[in-house]
């Protein structure tokens, strides 16, 4: 029920607002949205009129007013426009314009992201850090659109992107979602759209680095804001329909990976199904070339071996296997790298489920058996992964001598740690293989390769 209030609305409205949900006056905002609430929407939708006097709070409210339209909130948008059509001629009482205002916020914010940069190549991270925090307040504060929200957007996800394999910090997920939700403020769809997929491609690299750290809290909220972006890239038209499938699939990686982490392994392969649909409806068989549905396959299948399902983990697998060798837009080491990564998880599926058939493992191993030309990590990654097939498939081979030379190789070899904690778990589930096959002697030799790694 609406409110009642006078043509005298400040006192009424204001304690109408606060008494509903919203913080201290003036600043009448949603605690959970950062937005006008309802409540307020309906108070100040009353009082219209009322915005012609010229007191100082009055302009403070209608700054906040102004600054928060929101194109998915058709409610806040009418009553900022008529807030915004109604407001006196006449500037504040501090003598400074919204131009002028919104200038200087913007100083402030480029400031503290440069401060912020300069912290970090000076290895200062707890400072930076501090930084960060300061950053955080001013964006909640400054109103910015067009290209300075394209800029602002991305300068801020650089920083994040780096900062994020420097320490773990709360505030940088905060960051890269305040610094996603600016897409509302961008006209450009290519732009709207690229800021959103940043946004959700470090959100993910945070979450997988950093799942130890988190609450089940995060991953609901996390699910929550990558859910609004797909809707709002699906409600985007583009012709770009390469971006737009893209920058919809990183959206629901993101999203499966909370629920991974929540062990809702069911929910993640709901939320990814409609991604690998989009690019096969889309694209046809010219999705295989394309590396983002060669990575939603892996990840599929990925979450069909974590919820017990091996066949349908095996089937996306080896179609991941094969889309990656088709990819065009994607470098070749970027494919072998993805094509190890997929061909780990079908030898940890082969382990796990020791009895099942693995007819179609035999095809994967003369892959690896042709690209014996790759030089350092490929190289190395492909001789264990061969090994590894090698023992799953039983198939002939000195298993020995192919253990020592990976020993050797991890002299000259230094994997960057995303790789490394998979390399290193891998080579642990080898070694277990070998020793319930009692070859302790090569059992020893690939765990000498996890010390080696891990010093």
């Amino acid at each position: 029920m609406r409110p009642k209030t006078n043509s005298r609305f400040f006192g009424q409205a204001f304690k109408t607002a606060k008494y509903h949900c919203c913080s201290h006056f003036p600043e009448i905002l949603c605690k959970s949205s950062q937005l006008l609430c309802q409540c307020c929407v309906n108070a100040l939708a009353d009082n219209v009129d009322g915005y012609k006097d010229n007191d100082e709070s009055i302009w403070k409210v209608l700054r906040i007013v102004k600054s928060s339209v929101d194109a998915n909130k058709p409610n806040n948008r009418s009553v900022a426009q008529a807030v915004t059509e109604a407001m006196p001629e006449n500037k504040p009482a501090d003598g400074t314009s919204d131009d002028d205002g919104r200038s200087q916020g913007l100083e402030n914010m480029s400031k503290k992201i440069s401060s912020i940069n300069d912290l970090i190549s000076n290895q200062k991270i707890d400072k930076a850090l501090t930084v960060c925090e300061d950053l955080k307040s001013a964006m909640k504060t400054t109103f910015v659109t067009g290209d300075d929200a394209i800029n602002v957007g991305n300068d801020i996800i650089n920083v994040m992107s780096t900062l994020i394999r420097e320490k773990y910090s709360p505030t940088i997920l905060t960051l890269l979602l305040l610094a996603g939700d600016l897409h509302k403020q961008i006209d450009d769809p290519t732009e709207k759209l690229k800021l959103m997929m940043r946004c959700a491609l470090e959100c993910y690299r945070f979450i997988v680095r950093y799942n130890k750290n988190l609450q089940p809290t995060t991953y609901r909220h996390v699910i929550s804001r990558m859910t609004d972006f797909v809707k709002s890239i699906q409600s985007v038209k583009i012709d770009d329909e390469k971006l737009a499938a893209t920058s919809e699939a990183q959206c629901w990686m993101t999203i499966a990976s909370c629920h991974r982490h929540l062990y809702e392994y069911s929910r993640a392969i709901e939320v990814l199904q409609p991604a690998i649909t989009t690019f096969e409806s889309t694209f046809g068989d010219g999705c295989r070339k394309m590396g983002w549905y060669s990575i939603c396959c892996n990840n599929i299948g990925a979450h069909y071996y974590l919820n017990n399902q091996p066949e349908e983990a095996e089937a996306f697998f080896i179609k991941s296997f094969h889309a990656h060798q088709k990819v065009e837009d994607r470098n070749e080491q970027w494919k072998m790298e993805e094509i190890h990564r997929t061909i780990n998880n079908l030898c940890n599926l082969y382990q796990k489920y020791s009895t099942m058939t693995k007819e179609k493992g035999s095809d994967v191993y003369n892959f690896l058996q042709k690209r014996q030309h790759l030089t350092g990590l490929p190289r190395f990654w492909n001789m264990f992964l061969s090994l590894r097939l090698m023992i799953l498939l039983n198939l002939d081979g000195d298993v020995k001598s192919i253990c020592n030379k990976l020993v050797t190789m991890t002299t000259n070899i230094s994997p960057p740690t995303d790789q490394r904690n998979n390399l290193c778990f891998s080579l642990r589930a080898a070694a277990k293989l070998l020793s319930s096959k009692n070859d302790e002697e090569s059992a020893m030799s690939l765990l000498d390769c996890v010390d080696k790694f891990e010093k």
